[in-house]
């Protein structure tokens, strides 16, 4: 949803209020950071998340202090970033990146129902791993004691994404320097199993690989 705070300001034909945009990298990376200020001091912490439907969730310990702070009402921010590519121009001011940005804000809420729990372990869990969470091992209540989990809904997010090669400034177009993108992209090795490893690797392993949100460079 877009709100005053969210507009954005800067190229904002680069900007994105859409939910699937926004679910498209957030369920893409891996992590991302959370902001909170604590007297006075501002904080910013990585922290995994997981996704159901437009329900925000992050994983935590019970003793940390970004989980007691975020579970307080306090205002939120959540930002997960995707690189897609180094843009190479002919100049310094024009060189730049390719990134898909996905920014919520909002206040968080302590997940304390064991049925939500549950479901919050699910979906962290899987976000990580896809198709792990029915392959494993559930939580014991000491584990569950030792966890948290915060909510955060996606009532205000937006989302910022830059595609495509150098936007060279008109005198530079005949400059003699090389131009141009260099793709990124995370690579997953085979996954090497532990000494006490079970049975062949799992087909969600044989490979790894994340959702693919689209629109790269």
């Amino acid at each position: 949803m877009t709100t005053g705070r969210m507009q954005i300001r800067r190229k904002p034909t680069r900007g994105s209020y859409e939910l699937a945009d926004a679910l498209a990298v957030l369920c893409e990376g891996l992590f991302g950071h959370l902001a909170f200020i604590q007297d006075d001091h501002p904080y910013c912490i990585p922290m995994v998340h997981g996704m159901v439907d437009e329900t925000l969730y992050l994983h935590g310990s019970a003793a940390s202090r970004a989980c007691r702070i975020a579970g307080s009402g306090a205002p939120l921010c959540f930002t997960v970033t995707l690189a897609d590519g180094v843009v190479v121009a002919k100049s310094m001011v024009n060189s730049s990146l390719n990134y898909r940005s996905c920014v919520v804000m909002g206040a968080g809420r302590p997940v304390t129902d064991p049925d939500e729990i549950t479901v919050a372990y699910h979906a962290v869990v899987d976000s990580l791993i896809p198709g792990r969470s029915g392959d494993v091992r559930a939580p014991t209540d000491r584990e569950l004691k030792k966890t948290a989990f915060l909510a955060m809904t996606l009532d205000e997010f937006s989302v910022k994404a830059r595609h495509g090669g150098p936007v060279e400034e008109a005198e530079d177009v005949g400059l003699p320097h090389w131009s141009g993108v260099v793709p990124a992209r995370i690579v997953f090795g085979a996954a090497e199993p532990a000494m006490d490893g079970q049975g062949p690797v799992p087909p969600y392993l044989d490979p790894y690989v994340r959702p693919d949100g689209g629109n790269r460079s």
